[in-house]
């Protein structure tokens, strides 16, 4: 079998498994995330961005 069948079937497998777990009546799905939960995501890239930018205009670093 080359690779590429392989990766197939174990795909194919691997989807149907998913699919019958969450077929199931007591599946309980992810819920959304909260507000603040997000709005500590984005604070978080924000402040990378900031912190990188800063390094690269020679703020940070020296």
């Amino acid at each position: 079998m080359s690779d590429e069948k392989v990766i197939q079937k174990i795909l194919r497998e691997e989807t149907e498994r998913r699919l019958s777990i969450m077929s199931d009546p007591a599946y309980r799905f992810p819920e959304a995330l909260p507000a603040i939960d997000k709005a500590g995501i984005l604070l978080g890239i924000a402040g990378s961005l900031l912190m990188l930018a800063a390094c690269m205009m020679g703020w940070l670093g020296e």
